[in-house]
C-alpha cells in the first residue's frame, strides 16, 4: 500500500488499530490508526464516506504504542483520495503542534480517502 511506503519496515512499529485513544477525531463517520515506534508516530486519519469532511483532530502522544514525551513537529505527509477521485496527493505541511495537542486543529478528510500524519 502506497499509505505505508513511508514507513519502511512495518516489523519496528506497534500497531493501534480504529479503538485507540490516542487520536480523537471529531466528525462522522472516521476514524484513526497509530503506526508508532521510539521516537516517531503516523497516524493514519481515514474517511468512511463518500463525501470530503472537514474534522477536528487532537492527538495525545503519551497514549502512542510507543509514547512520545515531547514531540517537536506533526506533519502532514499527504492525503491519499479515495478510489473514486483523480486528485493529486496534497504536499506535506506542519500543523499547530500547541493545538494539536490542545483543542485540536480542522484537517479536510477526502471522501473515501485517508490524511498521513507523521509525529516526531
Amino acid at each position: 500500500m502506497s499509505l505505508l511506503k513511508p514507513l519502511g519496515d512495518l516489523t519496528t512499529y506497534r500497531f493501534a488499530d480504529w479503538r485507540n485513544t490516542a487520536v480523537r477525531l471529531e466528525g462522522t463517520r472516521c476514524g484513526a490508526a497509530v503506526y508508532s515506534r521510539p521516537g516517531e508516530a503516523y497516524l493514519l486519519l481515514g474517511n468512511l464516506q463518500p463525501e470530503p469532511q472537514t474534522v477536528r483532530c487532537s492527538v495525545d502522544p503519551a497514549k502512542f504504542p510507543h509514547p512520545l514525551a515531547s514531540p517537536t513537529a506533526v506533519v502532514v505527509l499527504g492525503t491519499e483520495p479515495g478510489s473514486g477521485s483523480d486528485a493529486p496527493p496534497t504536499e506535506p505541511a506542519k500543523l499547530d503542534l500547541p493545538r494539536l495537542l490542545g483543542a485540536g486543529v480542522e484537517l479536510t478528510l477526502p471522501g473515501d480517502g485517508v490524511v498521513t500524519l507523521q509525529a516526531r
